[in-house]
């Protein structure tokens, strides 16, 4: 594949938008209100740089998820340096309990808006919290499927908010550690390869390594009965994760994903840093495809290739958005 000029390589690389396929009421209404939000809009040309004087370190996030009934407890512990008060974004979260090193502590939420009352601030955050798997394709949501769902997230730009307390905005960075615990017969996907699965009776605890750092925008969650096509080339794990009955159509984008970061690799002279790349198919996806890190989630149509698909057409709608998403 030879790239002749920054043109080509920028028109490569631009945002897949899939044509004539509706987008659900829900998923419009619940975009249009994080667009709303006091940090900026969905829209990257329009979002707005946050003031603050907060600097985050890391989030070390737990989740209990209660799969069945759609909803989670969680506790994330922020490590983080502020001048004032703490100020995050939550929105649709329950929040039970605060703490700013071992210490209760006051806190408000206004709107989109949650202030914690530490004053000037050094140390770790504690916040104990609930929430609920959305159908609105925001946040963590249910993806329906003929005979189940997977729970998957969507955040860019500013929807992480609805799964964790955070700051949560594309231009503040943070290392991410993540703990879930969830029905023992279902799957678990996130940005990095889990160091541990333990498994206690009708439940599971999966362990994450921490993340590089990143927006809060990147991070990736997938509950569901997964199936899985993998690959390993050059010391990464390449894996296509589809519902069941679906993992056919995953060799072809797996090949396509594998030829793209070697491609890339080359061109850009750095290599793919992180130990696996999952390319996830989500039945229900407002979105062409998205790039968290080292967990590409995409509309089956976009990712998939089974046998009825055309041999003209299907390959380079596939290869299209891949391309800007394994860089992106």
């Amino acid at each position: 594949m030879e790239v002749k000029n920054t043109a080509q390589i920028a028109d490569m690389l631009r945002v897949f938008i899939l044509q004539n396929v509706p987008i659900p009421a829900s998923a419009i209404a619940a975009i249009g209100r994080d667009s709303a939000s006091s940090v900026g809009s969905n829209s990257f040309t329009r979002l707005q740089m946050a003031e603050t004087d907060l600097q985050i370190e890391s989030y070390d996030l737990f989740l209990d998820v209660d799969f069945r009934n759609l909803r989670f407890d969680g506790k994330v512990k922020i490590k983080l340096e502020s001048e004032n008060d703490v100020k995050l974004n939550s929105v649709e979260l329950e929040i039970l309990e605060v703490d700013a090193n071992g210490r209760p502590v006051e806190y408000k939420l206004e709107g989109e808006d949650f202030t914690v009352r530490t004053g000037k601030f050094a140390g770790e955050l504690g916040i104990k919290y609930r929430g609920s798997i959305s159908d609105k394709l925001v946040g963590l949501y249910k993806a329906a499927y003929d005979g189940g769902y997977v729970a998957s997230t969507q955040f860019e730009a500013v929807s992480a908010r609805r799964l964790l307390p955070c700051l949560d905005h594309p231009a503040y960075k943070a290392d991410f550690k993540l703990t879930v615990k969830t029905d023992s017969d279902n799957s678990v996907i996130s940005n990095m390869p889990p160091t541990s699965v333990r498994v206690e009776g009708p439940k599971k605890t999966v362990e994450f390594p921490k993340t590089p750092r990143m927006s809060t925008y990147l991070l990736y969650l997938g509950i569901g009965k997964f199936e899985e096509v993998k690959d390993r080339f050059n010391g990464v794990d390449y894996i296509v994760a589809t519902v069941p009955g679906k993992s056919s159509g995953a060799k072809y984008p797996l090949d396509i994903a594998r030829d793209s970061v070697k491609f890339f690799e080359s061109y850009f002279g750095s290599k793919y840093n992180l130990p696996k790349l999952h390319l996830i198919a989500v039945p229900e996806f407002a979105a062409g495809a998205m790039e968290n890190w080292g967990a590409i989630t995409f509309r089956e149509i976009v990712l998939l290739v089974d046998n009825d698909s055309s041999p003209r057409n299907k390959p380079s709608m596939v290869r299209r958005p891949r391309h800007h998403e394994v860089v992106g």
